[in-house]
């Protein structure tokens, strides 16, 4: 089933609808219009200032087109490269009225040196590069990352510029002006090969799927405007390509058909389905990111060109004005190489803080914890300084989320870090543990301080108050090493049994281990584990009987929830958790029941009802689920269409922000789908399926949990890399 994702259905189908051959037609109508009015060359003024009209018409198509596109455009992956085509567009048109107006009315040659026109056509040629290159990965990229990228484009554009102009004295043979006639000259050329190297690695990002028509188009347009724009310079100091029919009529023509091929690219995309994954094909840092060797190449590069620049300035027969550029290009790639040495440092060490911390809350995350806490059972086996522990799980917060939001929850979520973090005993290391549990380390504490230490905690989180005016209240258990436990594993453990003691009587409350309570808490929790299993088996019924509706979705939810458990354990998730992704993955799609079969089956595009409809499940499932003792999985459930880039569904988060227990069911989900299909498309050979998940990483998913699964993929039983229509992974 494919479906047209986002909210601008109803405005692509009122789009632009030109017939494909009219569309194409244009073009050589354009050229031959042109032809025919240049020909007599500016000896004949309103035909000569005709053809200026016929060469911007073309021109400010091509902002035409990138302006339809941009309003259909789905997402922030896509929009931005569509928004900087426009803005590039908007440059280049206006640089080429301005150029074509002087030629109109003041001289036919146009401005003499650098004009207005030359600094726009620079801003619009320079935008389109750095937008193929950079503008996808903004949101996702780190600003000290962005950075390093910067000054390493510095460096690298310092010693084209430099090795561009020794080529043109070398060729000329000749000063050909003042320095910055010269610059000028040398800058349409490095412009030029800095547009097909972003063509070149775009085409790079299509690998291993089918280009959309208007990537195609736009690549050929691209590729045709950089080759104009490295030619320009080449009419001011060869006579025989100055006369005509080159600069006059053939080089307009090339600038004309790749403004035109942008218009055309425009009304393509406007009339197609959006997907994320065709904007990567535009994007170079996707395919860049694979190429270990990069940063060491272009390090290389910078090392070698110092030297080599600083030793041909220096050359008796070189100029003045080559000396000058060349200690221009030393300063500059001296400069990048220092930056990037700097920035490098400054990302390396915030790396090293962040990892093993919680990116929400800033405490640390449980691996952090178990290692801060090993290391003060190991002091207390040397010293003999005791150790407490603290757990903490906020009552009923997948509740708050469903009701008040998940950006209130992660609110509440900082404000209990932060009372936790506030604590004025030394030695004290908060931490969380899990979506709602928390844990405080308390070094040299024994039990009674770590019990006062625990209930000044819990009244200053029980005065944490969520926007409906309610408190916050959280269940609490301490454990005392050695009392309890004297190793860091068990400690933990005896803590979590102390919290879940006190939240079997009631909210709020706070108890330390104690093993009479622990024998009365076992046959509580028998109760409570014979109530998960009723609820869990009437919640089951309910998944079988949707996917019995289809044979390929017959098995898929017990599949899911195998690769959860994989996945989750790969990723050294706690016991708690694995358990939890298990269940999600079985109830993932539990909430389908409530699709109607018409939708559910259709192997052709959902309307845009249709896709509303359909994307109802996930909150459907969320309150079926939630309304059970199993309500802690209930926030996965919601969550595992949302996607990494934030364009997913029903509350569009981004990154860390996706619950991590919906982001390994949304990965293993889609494994699934792939390789066992779905009705109206086929199902994917093990390759296909690990390449579109590949190409997945960082746009549509956590590239942790894809890379995880994939290191396990080829291990699952019965798995052949030729496979295709199995239907089910270990159950058919």
């Amino acid at each position: 089933m494919k479906v047209e994702r986002g909210p601008n259905d109803a405005k692509r189908r009122s789009g632009f609808r030109v017939p494909d051959p009219v569309l194409w037609l244009g073009l050589p109508a354009l050229a031959v219009t042109f032809v025919v009015l240049r020909n007599p060359g500016p000896s004949s003024p309103v035909a000569f200032a005709a053809s200026q009209v016929v060469f911007l018409l073309a021109a400010w198509l091509s902002v035409a087109g990138s302006v339809m596109a941009l309003r259909t455009a789905e997402g922030t992956v896509e929009r931005r490269p569509w928004a900087t085509f426009a803005f590039a567009c908007v440059a280049i048109a206006a640089g080429e009225t301005y150029f074509s107006g002087y030629q109109v009315f003041i001289d036919p040659l146009g401005p003499a040196g650098i004009s207005a026109s030359d600094v726009l056509y620079g801003i619009g040629a320079l935008a389109l590069a750095l937008g193929l290159l950079l503008v996808s990965t903004l949101s996702r990229m780190p600003r000290v990352v962005l950075a390093r990228r910067a000054a390493d484009a510095l460096g690298l554009v310092a010693v084209a510029l430099a090795a561009a102009y020794a080529a043109m004295r070398i060729i000329v043979d000749r000063p050909v002006g003042t320095l910055l006639d010269e610059l000028a000259e040398v800058a349409y050329v490095v412009m030029g090969l800095a547009i097909l190297a972003t063509v070149v690695f775009g085409l790079a990002g299509v690998r291993g799927r089918r280009p959309d028509t208007w990537e195609i188009v736009i690549g050929a347009a691209l590729t045709l405007f950089g080759l104009s724009v490295m030619l320009v310079p080449i009419g001011g100091h060869f006579p025989a390509f100055a006369s005509a029919p080159w600069e006059r009529v053939a080089l307009p023509i090339s600038f004309m058909c790749s403004y035109y091929l942008v218009f055309v690219a425009g009304v393509y995309r406007s009339r197609g389905p959006g997907v994320s994954a065709a904007a990567r094909a535009l994007v170079a840092e996707e395919v860049l990111a694979g190429l270990r060797w990069r940063d060491v190449v272009i390090s290389t590069v910078l090392l070698l060109a110092i030297p080599a620049l600083g030793i041909t300035a220096f050359r008796a027969s070189v100029d003045a004005q080559h000396a000058t550029v060349n200690f221009i290009a030393m300063a500059l790639v001296g400069s990048a190489m220092v930056a990037h040495t700097a920035l490098d440092a400054v990302y390396t060490g915030r790396l090293r803080r962040r990892a093993g911390t919680d990116p929400l809350t800033g405490l640390l995350d449980a691996r952090a914890v178990q290692r801060r806490l090993s290391g003060a059972v190991t002091d207390f086996a040397r010293y003999g300084d005791p150790v407490s522990v603290i757990v903490a799980d906020l009552n009923d917060f997948a509740r708050v989320n469903t009701l008040y939001g998940r950006d209130e929850g992660d609110r509440l979520m900082r404000e209990v870090a932060r009372v936790l973090e506030a604590d004025p005993r030394p030695r004290t290391t908060p931490g969380r543990l899990g979506s709602d549990e928390f844990v405080v380390v308390l070094e040299g504490a024994d039990r009674a301080e770590a019990l006062l230490a625990a209930d000044r905690i819990r009244a200053e989180v029980h005065g944490i108050l969520t926007t409906a005016g309610l408190p916050l209240t959280a269940s609490w258990g301490v454990a005392t090493c050695p009392q309890d436990a004297t190793s860091p594993r068990s400690l933990i453990m005896k803590a979590y049994s102390a919290q879940h003691w006190a939240k079997t009587r009631g909210h709020n409350l706070l108890a330390s281990y104690d093993p009479a309570r622990m024998r009365t808490l076992d046959q509580v929790a028998r109760m409570d584990a014979a109530e998960e299993q009723a609820d869990l088996a009437m919640l089951l019924s309910i998944v079988m009987a949707s996917e019995s509706r289809h044979e390929i979705t017959r098995f898929h939810s017990r599949n899911v929830a195998a690769l959860s458990v994989l996945v989750a354990e790969l990723l050294g998730l706690a016991a708690e958790e694995v358990r939890d992704a298990e269940l999600a993955g079985l109830l993932h799609d539990i909430g389908k029941i409530g699709v109607s079969d018409e939708v559910l089956m259709k192997a052709e595009s959902l309307s845009r009802v249709e896709d509303a409809h359909f994307r109802e499940h996930v909150v459907t499932g969320e309150r079926l689920v939630a309304a059970t003792v199993l309500s802690r999985v209930a926030p996965a459930i919601r969550a595992h269409h949302e996607r990494w880039d934030g364009t997913g569904y029903p509350d569009r988060l981004v990154g860390d922000a996706i619950p991590r227990l919906a982001r390994i069911i949304a990965v293993c989900d889609a494994f699934e789908g792939l390789l066992s299909g779905r009705p109206g498309r086929r199902p994917l050979s093990l390759d296909a399926t690990l390449q579109e998940l590949d190409q997945s990483m960082g746009v549509g998913h956590d590239p942790e949990v894809v890379e995880a699964l994939i290191s396990i993929a080829e291990s699952l039983p019965g798995m052949r890399r030729e496979d295709e229509g199995r239907g089910a992974l270990w159950t058919g």
